[in-house]
């Protein structure tokens, strides 16, 4: 047979690719964020909470999540290997 299946596919599609952490997707969908997301956003509880990370530890992307997550908006500098981060409001208030 052309284009036959052998093997049943053991995960599909929607198990292998959530979209866990992915901005849109937890914008549009409601998706979870990822661990790391998870964890930076319990180091930023509250309005004007800081933390400083490892540059290789955060992105933009991630900073995009938190904020579809959560409605507040979220500063990042970078100061050569460290990266500071800030929780700011949401501009609906």
């Amino acid at each position: 047979m052309i284009n036959s299946i052998e093997k049943p596919i053991e995960l599909s599609i929607e198990q292998k690719h959530t979209g866990k952490g992915n901005p849109n997707a937890v914008l549009t969908f409601g998706v979870e964020l990822n661990n790391r997301q998870k964890d930076l956003l319990e180091k930023l509880s509250e309005f004007d909470s800081k933390v400083i990370v490892d540059k290789k530890s955060v992105n933009m992307a991630d900073l995009s999540a938190l904020t579809a997550h959560t409605g507040d908006e979220f500063a990042l500098f970078t100061k050569g290997k460290d990266r500071l981060i800030i929780r700011g409001n949401s501009s609906k208030e």
